[in-house]
């Protein structure tokens, strides 16, 4: 099956392990703490020090800790339709 990759347009930390996301067309809240067990995961006070990559595809943290786009939706526990601009 062939499908666009969503971009990550906005991202914004929530409780620890948790992070909202939007693309063009939805939002996306997420636990992560599946990745917990990866030895870079970020200690609680490195949660907050998150940001997209330059190509939209990645979430980075300070500590070098990484998820692709695909890994934060495939996480969501809950996904919101965002209004489409006309």
């Amino acid at each position: 099956m062939d499908t666009t990759l969503e971009l990550i347009q906005k991202v914004k930390p929530l409780d620890y392990k948790k992070v909202l996301i939007e693309t063009a067309s939805k939002r996306y809240y997420s636990d992560l703490s599946e990745f917990e067990s990866v030895q870079c995961f970020p200690e609680s006070l490195e949660w907050n020090d998150v940001s997209i990559d330059s190509d939209g595809v990645d979430l980075i943290w300070g500590c070098r800790f990484e998820v692709h786009v695909t890994q934060v939706i495939d996480c969501a526990y809950k996904v919101e339709d965002l209004p489409q601009v006309s």
